[in-house]
């Protein structure tokens, strides 16, 4: 799937995240976070930290530490990070890389669609945007 096919796809998936859906993701979040360590991406080095940085700021708009977040932002982290948790939940214990290299294309759509809304999000939380996105 090229960046355009993954933006468009997160921005057709990410409307139907709601509210409920995202407080159902945030109890989950916690485990997930366990979950994202077990990736292995060699050809995707900074995968974990792009999805800890997308659950961090679903978590600072749920608790309401940021609330310059826009939701469709939010929406779209949370389809993400859905995303690559049911990934994690095929392939039980199977990480292959080639399989990732999904994931990483629909995170980097976020991160580059999104790239005003979350570098200014790391720029209010002092978090280095820098290294989460790969150089084009």
């Amino acid at each position: 799937m090229g960046m355009p096919e993954s933006v468009e796809y997160v921005k057709k998936q990410a409307v139907r995240v709601t509210p409920a859906a995202v407080k159902a993701l945030l109890l989950k979040l916690p485990l997930m976070k366990v979950e994202f360590t077990q990736i292995s991406a060699p050809g995707s080095p900074h995968l974990f930290d792009q999805l800890e940085f997308l659950a961090g700021l679903l978590e600072d708009f749920a608790e309401g530490v940021d609330d310059q977040i826009p939701y469709v932002v939010v929406a779209e982290a949370a389809f993400v990070l859905l995303y690559v948790h049911k990934h994690v939940d095929l392939l039980a214990g199977e990480m292959r890389s080639e399989v990732h290299s999904d994931d990483t294309a629909i995170v980097l759509a976020v991160l580059n669609s999104r790239q005003a809304e979350l570098a200014a999000y790391a720029s209010r939380h002092k978090i280095p945007w820098q290294g989460l996105t790969p150089k084009p």
